[in-house]
């Protein structure tokens, strides 16, 4: 249920030809993605069942955010939120591969109106040398006319993109190198 309370708006940004609050809530808590520990990981995903997960959103929604980053697998819970009366965008984290296909016409489908290229599988492609296979995915992204980007916790990731004049709208990243060695 949508509360019909609202706080002031948030400010906003020009995104492609979508107007978004500077703030955007992501799906880590959501998916039990911590980064901190397995307790705490399951610890959210304990705490966010449905009902909560479509109280979140309703909540993110009259603080003034007005978009939701997750992926694939909470499309079901966009859904849920948008048939509530929700008006949250989203934007889908994606990657296909033999074991996750159809990722992005899964997102495109189900309303996202951006997709970014996942961050923990765009590190790894970094890593081993093969980040340019992710091209072709984000090239049927823009076919599929929404919004383009990668995320990453890598900065090196953002140089070597941006030195190959990729055809990209905006980044994810971090401020700080999540892979770091000590």
């Amino acid at each position: 249920q949508i509360s019909e309370t609202s706080s002031a708006p948030l400010p906003t940004v020009p995104f492609g030809p979508h107007t978004l609050s500077r703030l955007i809530a992501g799906a880590n808590p959501v998916n039990g993605g911590s980064h901190l520990s397995r307790f705490v990981n399951m610890q959210m995903r304990r705490y966010f069942t449905d009902e909560q997960i479509l109280r979140f959103l309703a909540d993110c929604e009259n603080a003034g955010i007005t978009a939701w980053q997750s992926g694939p697998g909470n499309l079901g819970h966009f859904a849920a939120h948008r048939a509530a009366g929700g008006r949250l965008g989203y934007i889908s984290l994606v990657h296909e591969d033999a074991t996750s296909p159809d990722q992005l016409t899964r997102s495109v489908a189900g309303g996202a109106i951006a997709v970014a290229h996942h961050g923990e599988v765009t590190d790894r492609l970094f890593r081993s040398g093969e980040l340019d296979t992710i091209v072709p995915l984000l090239s049927r992204a823009r076919d599929l006319g929404v919004m383009v980007g990668i995320s990453t916790h890598m900065p090196a990731v953002v140089d070597y993109v941006e030195s190959k004049g990729w055809d990209l709208d905006f980044y994810m990243t971090c401020v700080y190198e999540r892979h770091r060695t000590r």
